[in-house]
């Protein structure tokens, strides 16, 4: 920007001032004025609405976001937090709970050997 450093009062242009930014040489890093958990330049300039990946469009950044793919499955014992379709297989039928977009033991994936008629048609009847 032209200004050395001692007489700049935003090294790093993110339109933070030096004295109120936590990193002033990363433009990158500077604050969570809207305590969401998320860095407000993390854009690389000032943005308290738009300050980080948000993977489930719900509003909040995947840093402060216990659940980043909205599958009601908290991160943390989410298989693949970023996919709604994966989360885990709590009731242990080999078919992922999320498999419809939301945790659902009761629903978590075709399962063709209910249908009568492929049963049937399996052992020759």
């Amino acid at each position: 920007d032209g200004q050395c450093n001692v007489g700049d009062p935003d090294d790093d242009n993110d339109n933070v001032n030096d004295g109120q930014d936590s990193d002033p040489l990363d433009p990158n890093i500077c604050r969570d004025l809207d305590t969401d958990g998320c860095d407000d330049c993390s854009s690389g300039v000032d943005n308290p609405t738009d300050d980080g990946l948000d993977t489930d469009s719900d509003g909040q950044c995947n840093v402060g976001d216990p659940d980043d793919d909205n599958d009601n499955v908290a991160d943390g014992q989410d298989s693949d937090p970023l996919d709604p379709n994966l989360c885990r297989d709590q009731d242990l039928d080999g078919c992922d709970d999320c498999s419809s977009g939301v945790d659902n033991q009761a629903d978590d994936g075709l399962d063709t050997e209910s249908s009568p008629k492929l049963v049937e048609s399996r052992h020759g009847s």
